[in-house]
């Protein structure tokens, strides 16, 4: 049967008195040479030799069945005419089209993290789940020299920690319990690797910034302007401190808690973070000659559920006293 043929166009009216006008689906496609089949088959026998592709110096960035061109279309980086025709003439000029495509990158971001991790990144118990935390600060150990990962102490539920399909690390210390010092944790990477840099902006940015210093304790003052950084939320920086060395009783996961030394903050769009954004970084913004760096101040830990536009957050200072750490920062202080 072809394209001309009547019994073709019949089979074509039936299935349109068939089907409602805003489904038609039907499309010919005249002059076809090569079927879908073939074309994958070809695609397969690419797939399995790239190692004899890389030999000849052919650097294949791309393969696949381009359906309305008919033929499986080859991306090369570094094409030249000498490639072009090796290609064409090894599987046939009518099956392949090959063009020039430049190294293909993965984009990473809060939620697509790879080591070194990043402050900021979104973390889940279990491998794809959901969002359960947000990762703060990098940190190492004073004495063991340890690269950790920071997050809220009251993020539990699980000692295994995940960011999308790769697993982070394990929990190694953590407080969250009746007049513990601080509501914090660290998680111990599986790969022992970690970097001074925070995922800043929406929850979907790709965007990051350099760690420079971290703010000793009693240096945040009264209407200091912080920033906060949630998985969830995103970055946030119309925030005041509105009071500091507070104590908060509150309760997470059925556990009721009270901690001190906290420092309550006031968001002017009424922002507060959200389930999710627990444990994430807080800051302030540094410009050094129009570069943005960040200076480490605490990691996000509640909201007031009756004032909206409040929220609180452990100062990082406390998170380095009950585990002897310091945020790893492009700096020496």
């Amino acid at each position: 049967m072809t394209a001309a043929d009547p019994r073709l166009a019949e089979i074509i009216q039936s299935t349109k008195d068939a089907t409602p006008p805003s489904q038609h689906a039907v499309k010919i496609i005249v002059g076809s040479k090569n079927s879908l089949a073939s074309l994958e088959q070809l695609r397969d026998v690419i797939t399995n030799r790239p190692d004899e592709f890389t030999a000849r110096g052919i650097q294949l960035t791309m393969w696949g069945p381009n359906i309305r061109g008919n033929k499986v279309e080859i991306g090369v980086n570094g094409l030249t005419p000498e490639i072009k025709a090796l290609i064409e003439h090894e599987f046939g000029s009518e099956r392949v089209e090959v063009t020039e495509v430049g190294e293909a990158t993965a984009t990473f971001g809060r939620f697509s993290d790879s080591p070194p991790w990043d402050g900021g990144m979104a973390l889940s118990t279990v491998q794809n789940g959901a969002l359960k935390c947000t990762a703060g600060f990098n940190m190492i150990g004073v004495k063991d020299g340890q690269y950790y990962v920071s997050t809220a102490g009251h993020c539990s539920g699980s000692d295994n920690w995940y960011n999308g399909s790769l697993y982070v690390g394990n929990t190694y210390a953590r407080t969250f319990y009746m007049g513990a010092p601080t509501d914090a944790q660290i998680i111990l990477p599986s790969i022992s690797s970690a970097e001074a840099q925070v995922w800043v902006g929406g929850p979907n940015t790709s965007t990051l910034a350099s760690v420079k210093t971290f703010a000793p304790a009693g240096s945040v003052q009264v209407d200091d302007q912080v920033c906060q950084d949630g998985a969830f939320t995103g970055e946030t920086c119309d925030n005041y401190v509105l009071d500091t060395n507070v104590c908060l009783m509150y309760t997470s996961l059925g556990v009721k808690n009270e901690t001190c030394g906290l420092t309550v903050v006031q968001s002017q769009s009424k922002r507060q973070p959200k389930g999710g954004d627990s444990g994430g970084p807080v800051y302030k913004l540094v410009y050094t000659n129009g570069i943005l760096s960040l200076e480490a101040v605490g990691l996000i830990t509640g909201r007031f559920s009756n004032l909206h536009s409040l929220w609180f957050y452990t100062p990082i200072d406390a998170v380095d006293s009950a585990f002897n750490v310091v945020p790893i920062c492009n700096c020496i202080q």
